[in-house]
């Protein structure tokens, strides 16, 4: 993901069909294989692109921010995260 959106992601469910369909499939596949207890590595990097491109940082997508029921971004990007990560292991790309 590497331009700046212009429509958002309004909830949890699109901002992840979203990074399936932007991210690397062997970024998909790295997320996959990751165990529950590890996502907080993705803290950093993908969670930083979440935060950025989806409009969480700057306050622009706050339907958003209200559908991962949090205040912040931070935690935010967490949830979206994790729903990736749980929706991966659903699908087993």
């Amino acid at each position: 993901m590497t331009s700046i959106m212009s429509n958002y992601p309004t909830t949890i469910e699109e901002a992840v069909e979203l990074l399936k369909s932007k991210l690397a499939k062997d970024t998909l596949d790295h997320i996959r294989n990751m165990t529950e207890d590890v996502l907080v590595i993705f803290h950093y990097g993908i969670g930083t692109t979440i935060r950025n491109q989806l409009g969480l940082s700057d306050g622009g997508n706050a339907v958003l921010l209200q559908d991962c029921a949090c205040e912040r971004a931070d935690e935010a990007s967490a949830v979206i995260v994790w729903e990736l990560w749980k929706d991966l292991q659903e699908i087993g790309i």
